[in-house]
């Protein structure tokens, strides 16, 4: 039979085993952002590759085959942010399943991976949102409340890449 010192002992490993890990996971998570120095576009990397660029980070690399013929819609586009609020379930993670990030979007017709263009920002459809909104309705993430609220609600042209 243990005793309690081996007992404490054993839950202080496990503990700092725990801690450990939870420091390599959010250091991997915090490093997935790359630098790149090219603008805001849609470009074309490593042949068959194309990627998401938001300012100077990468956002996404994904297959060609997601990048159908573009269409046009009048979209209405609001903005949102991660708070419990605003959200439904893990104000963190997406319905998609992937952690918050500017240049995600949410809509409720498309799939996950869907690119939009609008304004000439490009954005990944990763969220949905409420029940009530219909396909027309788009709401991008953003991490400052004050730059969602000054965002509005605006009626633009988004570009499909289905």
């Amino acid at each position: 039979m243990e005793n309690k010192n081996d007992i404490l002992i054993k839950i202080g490993i496990i503990i700092l085993t725990i801690l450990i890990w939870s420091f390599i996971g959010y250091a991997i998570w915090k490093g997935a952002t790359y630098q790149l120095p090219q603008e805001n576009s849609l470009e074309t990397i490593l042949s068959d590759k194309y990627v998401i660029i938001q300012g100077n980070s990468l956002k996404a690399v994904v297959d060609p085959v997601y990048l159908g013929e573009p269409y046009q819609v009048l979209g209405v586009i609001t903005a949102y942010n991660n708070l419990p609020e605003q959200t439904w379930g893990d104000p963190n993670i997406m319905a998609s399943g992937k952690r918050v990030y500017e240049g995600a979007i949410a809509n409720n017709c498309l799939p996950f991976k869907t690119i939009v263009e609008i304004n000439g920002s490009f954005y990944i459809v990763e969220d949905r949102m409420n029940e009530r909104y219909n396909c027309r309705y788009f709401d991008i993430f953003m991490w400052s409340y004050k730059d969602a609220i000054n965002w509005g609600r605006k009626t633009k042209e988004v570009i499909i890449y289905h």
